[in-house]
């Protein structure tokens, strides 16, 4: 007869080793009853798919902001493993929320504050630093009308 397997999910390899410590010494403790449970070990909490933001397309009013090259942030676990991560060095940005979907929204939301704040205002009384950071957003996103 086969013993059910169950599988503990871990974010980390720090989790990881935790993890098969703890294992270990259920074991030991259990080493006489037979129907202790086999356990697997998977770093696969949330999806590779979901473990990334897409930056491409961002709604921005009724027009679009639209990165000319696509790409994908990684997304982390804040050390406690109660928020997702996700940094952006060109921006220097960096956004933790407690749902992948309130991460991509705060994302998305700071982008389109910087365009406002940075793109859309008059430039000429902008120092140094803010004529750079706008002359980024200019050369690494368009603003579109939507079905452009």
């Amino acid at each position: 007869m086969d013993t059910p397997t169950n599988t503990i999910y871990t974010e980390s390899p720090s989790d990881h080793r935790s993890v098969v410590v703890a294992i270990s010494h259920i074991y030991e403790s259990f080493s006489a009853v037979s129907s202790v449970s086999k356990w697997s070990i998977s770093q696969e909490r949330i999806p590779r798919n979901r473990r990334r933001i897409e930056v491409h397309k961002i709604p921005f009013g009724k027009k679009m902001l639209i990165r000319r090259e696509r790409i994908f942030l990684p997304v982390t676990k804040s050390e406690c493993g109660n928020y997702f991560m996700v940094e952006s060095e060109d921006l220097d940005m960096r956004l933790s929320e407690e749902t992948l979907e309130d991460l991509k929204d705060a994302f998305d939301s700071v982008l389109r504050m910087l365009w406002k704040r940075y793109v859309m205002k008059e430039h000429k009384k902008m120092t140094p630093g803010a004529l750079e950071l706008r002359n980024h957003l200019k050369a690494t996103y368009s603003c579109v009308e939507y079905g452009s």
